[in-house]
């Protein structure tokens, strides 16, 4: 990726959520985003210019190499997803697509969490279908140890442990990936303070987590054992019931030492719960089938067996009663006493309605226990209670009890809190459905280059799911008091809203929550905003509901996405978070597409560029070689002579001005540029500009018209560079008038600032064109026919410099050859100019010995000639030691020197006083600086100026 697209792009690449790398055709890093650096945990100062393979090279003979080679060969894009060990052990997506100069970019984003949460959640999903399956609960929980070690790069091996009954031992439950040898080892772990990482996890009923078995002194009885397994980590989790009591551990050992991630802790927490779920299901089932079983045991034993009955209906958390055939509680378990919050004395003999349940509660439970006693055949449901624990939901089932005769002596009832299990299975399948949506608008998006066409996309496919009346989706104008929104889908008939609005009309609690990126949600229009607040604004477009995601990159409000409601809606956390999702995909989707615009456009601009210097560079060395080939074959006379020299070195300032451009505006482009503050006259800015401008101007025959203020007017800034400005301007104004045209510059003082505009009545710009005037590369008309030089920078140049300066500067034009206006506002000094000292007088320059050294045999000859016409004794060398060995004897008083030896030069006797100058192709801050430190006393940058060399040996004279 070349430094011109860099400059060009490096706020867009550097904005983007995703990590973008461009390699050349070598395998060479040639650009790296700064979340790129991010991932990488690199610099760029690390990786640019770096081979990639030598970057990374466990990523050879992988998947990497082989995706990334077919790239570079075929030259067809591809996208990869791929597990990636040395970088945090992550999953990322890679879009790779070859450039033009023969090399690759590609950007990626990390999808671990994405990778990870799919393992867990079909492991979730699957544990769940087992245990409504009554399948064993071993098999059950080694889905959910399976589920961590398949998402799991690093080795990892996952167990659960299970309490007994007393609370006071811990035995395998499930880990078929441990050691034989060390399960049995472990199997009826004490429970106490100090028992290995998972008996001590019970026992604090505490995440434990041992970084390094072999250094932890919870580990001693079990360490050698441990460590002979490879087992070198472990963390362990307490899995408690909805009551408070330990049922087991879930822990997770690892084959180096290190601790748990935060995702990992995320991950093992969402198991942990469904591992809860499941054991206490498992242990209820069991509870309520002995307690069945013991109502039916024969009479004979009926005493003990009351007995036993009793233990368990007093202890188990289910819910245990009995009816009579008036359908009165005759049995009433303490479990439901304490739920009800009432005493066996006020309970017993009382029926639904006498408790107090709400009439439609009372009349269904009569209605099936009338069913049972007639039909002998039992009845299971569900229902809602508050109670003492607050709101939960219970599944119930009624038996029938018979006699010896076959008739209903009694009703046994059975009820189980299921609130955990019904949460955890309305969790999955949201999750489930969050999941298979994402998924669809990934696929639906994929592949799609039109960044509208995504937000089609993206608002009806959320809307339908959603089923909501609308979504939109819209972009911040770069003002931050606007946006516009570009696609929404109406689902219900009503307007669509796609428009320009003003962020201000929809409140203040709009305004608030999306610049501080909280999601905004209102459910509510009319009882949640005040008509002037917002309130109007939503229900004109046909909003009673909204969420609204504010999409915030760098602290700045980017874009939005919203869903609509037309009458009030009580948004879910699942849909909220859903929308949320929904919006920074759609917006990265977004991105993507522009930026891969953006890219193509800029490889367009650069050929146009390379295109346009080539051009430009040939226009001047044309007249130069025919002007060379007079020279050669002589007889020319003195006019035809003088106007070829007068001739080249015209040309070659022009030359000279298009690498002056180039490096000015990469100097102000990266803020490397020093401004030599100075108060001046504005009018002595002007003059200086119209002065350069000139040669252009009479050339063309224009008229030149400057209408400035009568009094002074002070303005603070680098003389040259403020100059350059209105240099350049007259210049692009003479450039796009046809000959004899009028230029005009007025200036008008407006308080603390004063503006000055340079006016023509040229060929005009478009109104298409107007807003990219001042982009790198832009021509108003870069046809071959209307070609007018340059190459497309100066008014880059220009916008840059009067920044600098603290003012701005705009574009008018009434279109095509109706000429164009250009105004620059600048802020007025308040201070006077200070004077000029006068020129000291220069004494008359006596001959000075001059050495010119410099590899470059045309260049040392004509400087050495140039010397002697300008009246200096010159030596000319063409390497390093003949002027070590001349400089002994010749004792120069000044040396011009091209290549890096003057300390060399220094050492030698007799040059204490001698004048060193760097004559150097190099020119910029850092050069010079380097050839200060050198030991060079004047740094001059090829092609030499005369005039500054003349003022250095007269100095020096």
């Amino acid at each position: 990726m070349t430094g011109t697209i860099q400059a060009e792009n490096s706020t867009i690449l550097e904005s983007i959520t995703d990590a973008f790398v461009s390699l050349d055709a070598a395998w060479n890093f040639t650009y790296v985003n700064a979340q790129a650096e991010r991932i990488y945990k690199k610099s760029r100062a690390e990786l640019l210019g770096r081979n990639f393979w030598d970057v990374f090279p466990t990523a050879r003979n992988s998947i990497f190499e082989e995706t990334y080679t077919d790239v570079m060969t075929t030259r067809r894009a591809r996208v990869l997803e791929a597990f990636f060990k040395p970088l945090d052990e992550s999953w990322f997506e890679i879009n790779i697509y070859p450039l033009k100069d023969g090399g690759l970019a590609f950007y990626f984003r990390d999808i671990t969490a994405r990778k990870k949460m799919e393992a867990i959640v079909e492991g979730q999903r699957r544990a769940m279908e087992l245990a409504l399956a009554d399948t064993p609960i071993t098999q059950i929980l080694e889905v959910l140890t399976n589920a961590v070690e398949a998402q799991s790069g690093n080795g990892a091996i996952a167990c659960i442990m299970l309490a007994d009954a007393q609370g006071k031992r811990l035995h395998n439950g499930a880990g078929p990936s441990l050691p034989e040898a060390y399960r049995r080892a472990v199997d009826g772990m004490e429970i106490g303070p100090a028992s290995g990482s998972c008996g001590t996890s019970a026992f604090t009923q505490k995440m434990t987590i041992v970084e390094d078995i072999a250094n932890d002194p919870l580990w001693a009885p079990v360490r050698d054992l441990a460590l002979g397994h490879n087992l070198r980590a472990c963390w362990s989790t307490p899995i408690i019931s909805s009551h408070g009591r330990t049922l087991g551990t879930f822990a997770v050992y690892y084959p180096e030492v290190r601790g748990p991630v935060e995702n990992d802790r995320n991950i093992v927490a969402a198991l942990v719960q469904t591992a809860a779920v499941i054991i206490e299901r498992t242990n209820y089932h069991a509870a309520r089938i002995e307690a069945e079983t013991a109502l039916r045991r024969s009479d004979e034993s009926m005493q003990r067996e009351r007995r036993v009955y009793e233990t368990v209906m007093s202890n188990t958390p289910d819910f245990i009663y009995t009816f009579d055939l008036q359908r009165r509680f005759n049995y009433i378990n303490k479990s439901l006493l304490e739920m009800w919050g009432r005493t066996w004395e006020n309970s017993t003999g009382r029926t639904f309605h006498e408790l107090g349940y709400e009439p439609w509660h009372a009349e269904m439970h009569d209605r099936e226990l009338i069913e049972v006693i007639a039909t002998k055949k039992a009845i299971r449901g569900e229902v809602p209670f508050n109670g003492t624990f607050g709101r939960r939901i219970y599944d119930y089932i009624f038996v029938p009890v018979l006699n010896d005769a076959g008739d209903v002596e009694a009703v046994i009832g059975t009820t189980r809190d299921v609130t955990h299990r019904k949460e955890a299975e309305d969790t999955l399948r949201a999750s489930e459905s969050r999941f298979r949506f994402l998924t669809e608008l990934e696929e639906a998006t994929r592949g799609v280059g039109d960044a509208g066409r995504i937000m089609e996309i993206a608002t009806r496919m959320t809307a339908e799911h959603l089923k909501s009346s609308r979504c939109a989706y819209a972009d911040l104008e770069p003002d931050g008091d606007h946006f516009t929104i570009r696609a929404d889908y109406v689902a219900d008939g009503s307007a669509s809203t796609v428009g320009f609005y003003s962020l201000d009309l929809f409140g203040s609690k709009a305004v608030a929550d999306l610049n501080a990126a909280r999601t905004l949600v209102i459910r509510n229009v009319d009882a949640e905003l005040a008509a002037q607040d917002g309130g109007d604004m939503f229900r004109a477009i046909g909003i009673q509901a909204i969420i609204t995601i504010p999409l915030v990159k760098d602290g700045q409000l980017r874009a939005m996405m919203a869903a609509h409601q037309n009458v009030p809606r009580d948004w879910t956390p699942d849909e909220i978070r859903l929308m949320e999702i929904v919006a920074e995909r759609s917006w990265a989707y977004i991105e993507r597409v522009r930026h891969e615009a953006m890219l193509l456009e800029a490889d367009r601009k650069k050929d146009e560029f390379l295109a346009t210097l080539a051009h430009e560079l040939r226009n001047p060395l044309a007249p130069i070689r025919n002007a060379l080939h007079i020279f050669e074959k002589g007889g020319a006379d003195e006019k035809v002579t003088a106007g070829a020299r007068e001739l080249m070195t015209r040309q070659v300032g022009q030359m000279i001005r298009l690498v002056d451009d180039l490096m000015d505006v990469s100097r102000i482009t990266h803020g490397k540029i020093e401004l030599r503050q100075e108060t001046v006259t504005l009018a002595a800015v002007i003059h200086s500009a119209t002065e350069t401008a000139q040669p252009l101007l009479s050339d063309k025959k224009h008229t030149l018209a400057v209408d400035l203020p009568p009094q002074d007017i002070f303005v603070t800034g680098d003389p040259v560079r403020l100059g350059q400005i209105f240099s350049n301007l007259l210049n692009n104004a003479a450039k796009y008038t046809n000959a004899g045209g009028s230029i005009g510059i007025t200036a008008a003082l407006s308080g603390d600032t004063v503006s000055i505009a340079v006016t023509d009545n040229g060929i005009g710009i478009p109104p298409e064109k107007l807003g990219h005037v001042f982009d790198m590369f832009t021509q108003v008309d870069s046809s071959i026919e209307r070609a007018q030089g340059g190459l497309g920078i100066g008014l880059t140049l220009v916008k840059n410099l009067v920044e600098r300066h603290g003012g701005t500067i705009s574009v008018a034009s009434g279109g095509a050859g109706k000429g164009s206006r250009f105004t620059v506002t600048l802020p007025v000094s308040k201070a006077a100019a200070p004077a000029k000292p006068a020129a000291p007088a220069t004494a008359p320059r006596a001959m000075l010995k001059v050495m010119v050294v410099d590899d470059n045999r045309d260049s040392a000859q004509t400087m050495g000639w140039t010397m002697e016409l300008l009246g200096c004794e010159a030596r000319v060398l063409t390497n390093a030691a003949d002027a070590i060995a001349a400089a002994k004897d010749y004792l120069p008083d000044v040396v011009l020197l091209d290549i890096g030896m003057p300390g060399i030069l220094r050492a030698q006797p007799g040059l204490e006083n001698t004048m060193f100058i760097a004559q150097t192709g190099w020119g910029q801050a850092e050069h010079r600086q380097k050839s200060k430190e050198a030991g060079f006393h004047h740094h001059l940058v090829k092609p030499i100026d005369m005039k500054e060399l003349g003022a250095l040996l007269a100095a020096k004279a």
